[in-house]
């Protein structure tokens, strides 16, 4: 049909040879194009991720992961901004989505592009304050500025931001644990044999 395609897969490893045999066979083609696009990636073949990517794009275009997928290959390629145009498709539906911000800051980043980058990571911190990629790429705007001591600064912020939530978190699974425990008595009784 003409929603199956015979796919030509060019892997160069002895481990993607199966599966190269094994997609020849007529699969149905986005799901292929995904495949093809994340095994190239794993293999470091970005520009072939890429074009996988696109593909798939073509035929779904509504699929902001795949299109998050695609920016990371185009950021790792050097085509910023194809990455950038993508991720903006991306905000403009999910303006929270968080990866797609921190991405779209690491290409900033990249570009020496620091206020809009810092931008980036402000707004994928306020929707989620423990975000570790925030935290970094905040502290790596003022190293990339040479703000050392702002860096500094923010790193303490953040060491004390992340052990009053283990410390949170240490508490809530204590009090789990000795309702739990509390629980298990009580169902322990009701099976006694004495």
């Amino acid at each position: 049909t003409a929603s199956r395609r015979r796919l030509t897969l060019s892997f160069t490893s002895r481990s993607d040879s199966a599966f190269e045999r094994a997609v020849s066979v007529a699969v149905p083609a986005p799901e292929a194009w995904i495949m093809l696009g994340n095994m190239n990636m794993d293999a470091g073949n970005v520009q072939d991720a890429i074009t996988a990517y696109q593909s798939y794009l073509l035929e779904t275009p509504v699929n902001h992961s795949i299109r998050l997928n695609l920016s990371i290959g185009q950021q790792q390629a050097g085509l910023y901004l194809d990455a950038i145009e993508n991720l903006k498709i991306i905000l403009n539906d999910e303006p929270e989505n968080m990866k797609a911000l921190e991405v779209l800051g690491s290409i900033y980043l990249d570009l020496g592009e620091y206020d809009s980058a810092s931008e980036q990571f402000e707004k994928s911190g306020k929707i989620d304050p423990e975000s570790l990629n925030a935290w970094n790429g905040k502290g790596l705007v003022h190293i990339k500025k040479g703000k050392f001591d702002e860096a500094i600064e923010l790193k303490a912020r953040a060491e004390n931001h992340i052990s009053a939530l283990l410390w949170a978190l240490s508490k809530a699974v204590g009090e789990a644990r000795e309702k739990f425990s509390k629980e298990a008595a009580k169902t322990s009784s009701y099976f006694s044999f004495e």
